[in-house]
């Protein structure tokens, strides 16, 4: 999930030493989606704020939805 958010790229595109397992990502991709990061396979604006955070995508998801309120 990290990944994603702070390369803006997907495991195809990256040179991996040894790649993680197709399921993990699909998961990884998944939870981007429900936590509004990802939508269609782009990065969404939430998801853009969220990598400027140094902290856990979905520690950094909570703090964003705290802002708004």
């Amino acid at each position: 999930l990290d990944t994603v958010i702070l390369t803006k790229k997907f495991p195809g595109e990256l040179l991996w030493p040894s790649p993680p397992p197709p399921e993990r990502w699909k998961k990884s991709e998944e939870l981007a989606e429900v936590l509004g990061l990802l939508l269609e396979g782009k990065l969404t604006p939430v998801g853009d704020s969220v990598q400027k955070l140094p902290l856990d995508a979905r520690l950094a998801r909570a703090i964003i939805a705290a802002e708004a309120c």
